[in-house]
């Protein structure tokens, strides 16, 4: 079985490559983009299973990404976990997602979100 893969979109690069590391850890496939822009490039080529996505950010931000993302559909299913360290901000969140972490983030929470969201990881138990 496939790993399940989650995008990061997020332009703080050493927060989206500490995720990077957590998740790959726990036995996801990932893949990092540093704005809503990029990302459009990254579902372009292969649609994750899951999207973590920040609020603030340049070129296309995270509410506007998430919009895009709802309206194609294309992706409209795929599951949003918007982050951001602006507290409250999910009441004001226009559009459907799966979750809101705020930052800075708290693993356990993030991990039992993820896996609500997508299957947990089948580790290869033979590689070790």
């Amino acid at each position: 079985m496939a790993a399940k893969t989650i995008l990061i979109v997020d332009d703080d690069l050493p927060f989206a490559q500490f995720l990077d590391e957590a998740l790959t850890s726990a036995g996801y496939a990932t893949r990092i983009a540093k704005h809503g822009a990029a990302a459009f490039i990254e579902l372009e080529i292969t649609p994750p299973d899951l999207m973590l996505v920040d609020v603030f950010m340049p070129v296309i931000d995270g509410i506007t990404f998430c919009r895009l993302v709802r309206a194609n559909p294309a992706t409209r299913d795929t599951p949003i976990i918007v982050m951001s360290a602006t507290p409250n901000l999910h009441q004001a969140i226009p559009v459907q997602i799966a979750g809101f972490l705020p930052k800075p983030l708290d693993l356990d929470e993030l991990f039992g979100l993820v896996e609500s969201l997508v299957q947990a990881p089948i580790l290869d138990q033979q590689a070790h």
